[in-house]
């Protein structure tokens, strides 16, 4: 997802952000996660969906939900 794109869904304000595979870069998904970290905070829900994140992306998750072919393996903190 270019950042363009994801700018522009961040402007209309959205109650629910849904973000699939938004960047590959992990400096990017970094920086990407931080912010809507600090979002959600603010009230914003948002669901997002990475594939292989970085150590360092992942321990920035809040609550995380995984699945597998739609079955739900795990949920809890990313430090548990």
């Amino acid at each position: 997802m270019e950042r363009v794109s994801i700018g522009h869904k961040l402007l209309v304000n959205p109650s629910l952000l849904v973000l699939d595979e938004p960047t590959s870069d992990s400096t990017a998904a970094s920086r990407l996660v931080s912010t809507l970290s600090v979002l959600s905070r603010k009230g914003r829900t948002v669901l997002l969906s990475m594939l292989r994140p970085s150590s360092r992306v992942y321990r920035k998750f809040d609550p995380v939900l995984l699945l597998a072919e739609g079955s739900h393996l795990a949920a809890g903190v990313s430090s548990d």
